[in-house]
């Protein structure tokens, strides 16, 4: 749940961060954007203010602005094939390409988790930590608890809990296949630094923002 507008502002930028990054739409993009609209990141704008928004509506422009923003939040979730509790992710969600992806309201997800598409958090309100990394085909099939940097692999079907994190399930059922020292942005794709300085970036501009 997202209590103030400075939360808001953040969570917004941290997502366009992990996304695209940069917080702030350039002004060349802004005006491509109208040309070609990114559903995926409109998405997301969407899906934090709706979430906030719903506990602060109050007014006849707190509810125009609630009701639009979860209008918008589901017909660019039919566009790009998501179905997100709008509750469920912490800041940084990276969604990296259109695709089903389907993650219960129940569940409550960290922070930097990374989604691909055709992958699915069934909705039994599931406790996971940061850095969660669920590959294509991967689905969550239960509640479970797991703790920071799990990485569910592709087409894996994980049905078992891990509460100290730091691994790498994969198979169907999935099973434990390795130790995870970092997570995914500092590990599986730690020879790239741009998710590393990216998370950098989030949690300094977290540190301006909100103390």
């Amino acid at each position: 749940m997202i209590a103030n507008k400075k939360e808001l502002r953040f969570y917004i930028m941290a997502d366009r961060m992990m996304n695209r990054g940069y917080f702030k739409l350039p002004l060349s993009k802004r005006l491509l954007r109208m040309l070609y609209p990114d559903h995926v990141m409109n998405y997301l704008e969407h899906m934090r203010k709706f979430s906030y928004y719903e506990n602060h509506r109050s007014g006849i422009v707190g509810k125009w602005r609630y009701f639009w923003h979860k209008s918008r939040y589901y017909q660019l979730g039919l566009k790009c094939g998501f179905s997100i509790g709008k509750d469920c992710f912490g800041y940084g969600l990276t969604l990296l390409h259109y695709g089903s992806i389907v993650v219960g309201q129940r569940n409550r997800i960290g922070n930097y988790a990374i989604v691909f598409p055709a992958s699915c958090i069934v909705d039994d309100g599931s406790v996971i930590g940061d850095g969660l990394f669920m590959a294509t085909g991967a689905v969550i099939s239960k509640q479970l608890v797991l703790g920071d940097a799990v990485n569910v692999a592709a087409n894996s079907v994980l049905a078992q809990s891990c509460p100290v994190g730091h691994v790498t399930f994969a198979g169907a059922p999935a099973k434990q296949v390795k130790e995870n020292p970092q997570p995914w942005y500092a590990g599986i794709w730690g020879h790239d630094p741009i998710w590393q300085e990216r998370v950098s970036r989030v949690e300094a501009l977290r540190q301006q923002l909100l103390g």
